[in-house]
């Protein structure tokens, strides 16, 4: 394989990847090591390499959720190829900024679609409309993230210091769960109204996902919650809230003084770990975002 410079910008401002990070990759990836590259160009990246990945993601992102057919056409080990080449072709920035163009014009396309309705049979289309967006989505990435594990490893990970997992559920969060959330809560409440005017598995389902990706709301309809999660409408409360942190304070005390174990920094909970805070961890995403996705 060629060898690379370091990290230079390049005349549209992206940072190219570093010899370094390459060499970090590969090493990861031992079998790799043997493999013939082809040098792609712009042009070719452009002309062949991308719109073949465009159509692969699409594809999945497009996909029913009874569908077995669309992922099944999918050739991991093509699709793999494809980005390391790319990457291994200086392309990584690009390959990474049209990823992540192409799954935002997809969530705000699907965002303007979801309109909630003024009767309670609309209001139930669209808060089973807003749980299928959640599954397929869930769906996706299960099946998009592998894809580009390269570029993960290669550029994302090392440069960026992300994942490309937080990174999609990020979008997804900016573009569905940010401007939806309190619409959907509201109609959840009126569908609520009336016992079985949506499924009691559809609701709960959609309630932790908005839990989990949401976290202002628990505050602010914790009583809806309530109904959903065990521990929603107690863990918020303000009274609740101190109880917990002097409970936990006592815990750790009698730790320490507890000759057999070993108290640690990060073993420490202060009362800032316990406010809520509008990002959460991307394992508790993606386990919302994935249920009942596969």
């Amino acid at each position: 394989m060629d060898s690379f410079v370091c990290s230079q910008k390049t005349p549209n401002g992206l940072e190219t990847v570093s010899t370094a990070c390459i060499n970090h990759a590969t090493e990861c990836l031992p079998h790799e090591q043997s493999i013939f590259v082809e040098s792609v160009s712009l042009e070719k990246f452009e002309a062949e390499c991308w719109p073949k990945l465009h159509q692969v993601v699409s594809t999945l992102l497009q996909a029913e959720l009874n569908s077995q057919t669309n992922s099944n056409k999918v050739s991991f080990q093509d699709m793999y190829s494809c980005v390391y080449q790319c990457i291994c072709s200086r392309h990584t920035e690009r390959l990474h900024y049209n990823l992540m163009e192409l799954v935002s014009l997809h969530l705000q396309n699907i965002s303007d679609k979801l309109l909630p309705g003024t009767t309670l049979q609309s209001n139930c289309f669209y808060i089973t409309g807003c749980l299928e967006v959640v599954r397929k989505y869930g769906r996706a990435l299960h099946e998009i993230v592998p894809i580009f594990t390269y570029l993960n490893r290669v550029y994302i990970t090392p440069i960026l210091h992300s994942n490309l997992e937080d990174q999609l559920l990020n979008l997804f969060k900016m573009h569905i769960i940010d401007k939806h959330a309190e619409r959907l809560v509201g109609a959840m409440k009126n569908a609520r109204k009336i016992s079985f005017s949506v499924e009691p598995s559809v609701m709960a389902e959609l309630a932790q996902a908005l839990y989990s990706m949401k976290p202002n709301l628990r505050v602010s309809e914790a009583d809806f919650f309530s109904h959903y999660i065990a521990q929603a409408k107690s863990s918020t409360k303000p009274m609740s809230l101190e109880e917990d942190i002097e409970a936990t304070r006592k815990m750790q005390l009698d730790l320490q003084r507890d000759p057999n174990f070993s108290f640690t920094c990060s073993q420490k909970r202060s009362k800032e770990d316990t406010e809520i805070e509008d990002e959460e961890c991307s394992s508790s995403l993606l386990s919302s975002l994935l249920m009942g996705s596969s």
